[in-house]
């Protein structure tokens, strides 16, 4: 059939719509959010067995954006190293009808910690970390290496209304034998230097660090801490407080949820924290006390949830973690 003036300009925008969205590597709902929609960003971590609730509650909320910061999955003992099963693993806990609806709806993005990497506070030592690498790729980037720092797993996302730093604490890692040893590395000293150097840009956009584990928590000389980093540790929150950015970090790890705020020369830093996801929580001894932490939640399974609003002073930024049947029970603004 012959096709008209306006049917074939038609046919033109739409083309031309379709390689924008593929371009931009967004859907259109994404694609068309401006910096005045204020951006839902769904985070947790920690996720030892299957639970379709969890993620049915996430759905409720209507993020714009969901991000599993670390222990994704957690490597059995006698799945180190080996591909099949770590994928089994991958596959058999997130095969629930919430999760998969999330990412059929919305991005999902991911960082990796010790279970997901290999064991317990595992570093870069640990003997099969391309084996659990090739699995994360698989699970939460359809197996490509793309835009990451160096051969870590770091990347930086850019939307209108924020930029989201996506941390690796365990490629560089080197467990410290102690609080100041020179050899020592959390980060590593390519990843710090990345860090910085989106510290520095002058960009009114808040900048959102995830990390794998807690960054402005007390050390406990067992080396989960930034803290336990004393060089990396001060590098870091020297360059926090001297940027002119908003600076939020989320993290996980802690199987307890929590608001932690430290003042670093002079300047508020802040933390919030969602763990667990889907695992056991902290007993009261394992969560120990931390002079920096304000609020802390450690009844459940739990989530946490910023949101980003544009205001003619700034930008605000609001975190609510929930628990498993969908309540508030810790907020926080800045």
């Amino acid at each position: 059939m012959k096709q008209g003036r306006g049917g074939r300009v038609k046919s033109l925008l739409i083309l031309f719509a379709v390689i924008l969205i593929y371009l931009c590597g967004c859907s259109p709902k994404h694609f068309s959010r401006g910096i005045e929609t204020p951006l839902k960003i769904a985070f947790g971590s920690c996720v030892a067995y299957r639970s379709n609730k969890i993620w049915q509650e996430i759905l409720s909320k209507q993020p714009d954006i969901l991000i599993v910061s670390g222990d994704t999955i957690y490597i059995g003992d006698n799945e180190h190293g080996n591909l099949k099963k770590i994928r089994e693993r991958y596959r058999d806990t997130y095969r629930t009808p919430a999760f998969l609806k999330l990412k059929n709806l919305i991005p999902v993005y991911a960082i990796w910690d010790d279970h997901d990497f290999g064991y317990d506070n595992a570093d870069s030592s640990y003997a099969y970390k391309e084996v659990s690498k090739r699995a994360f790729l698989n699970q939460w980037h359809n197996g490509q290496k793309k835009n990451f720092l160096n051969d870590s797993l770091a990347y930086a996302v850019h939307l209108p209304q924020a930029v989201i730093l996506f941390t690796d604490n365990r490629t560089y890692r080197i467990n410290a034998a102690s609080r100041d040893s020179e050899n020592a590395a959390y980060f590593g000293r390519a990843q710090l230097k990345w860090i910085k150097s989106y510290l520095k840009i002058k960009d009114s956009r808040p900048l959102i660090i995830v990390s794998g584990g807690m960054l402005l928590a007390e050390g406990r000389g067992d080396g989960e801490m930034l803290e336990d980093y004393r060089a990396e540790f001060r590098e870091l929150l020297d360059a926090l407080a001297a940027s002119q950015r908003k600076v939020i970090i989320i993290s996980g790890d802690a199987h307890f949820g929590a608001v932690i705020k430290r003042y670093w020369r002079g300047r508020l830093l802040t933390e919030y924290v969602s763990s667990p996801l889907a695992a056991a929580v902290a007993s009261l001894k394992r969560a120990g006390s931390d002079s920096f932490r304000r609020k802390i939640y450690r009844k459940g399974s739990n989530f946490g949830m910023l949101t980003v609003k544009s205001r003619q002073s700034g930008y605000e930024i609001v975190f609510e973690l929930y628990d498993l049947n969908g309540r508030a029970v810790l907020r926080d603004k800045t």
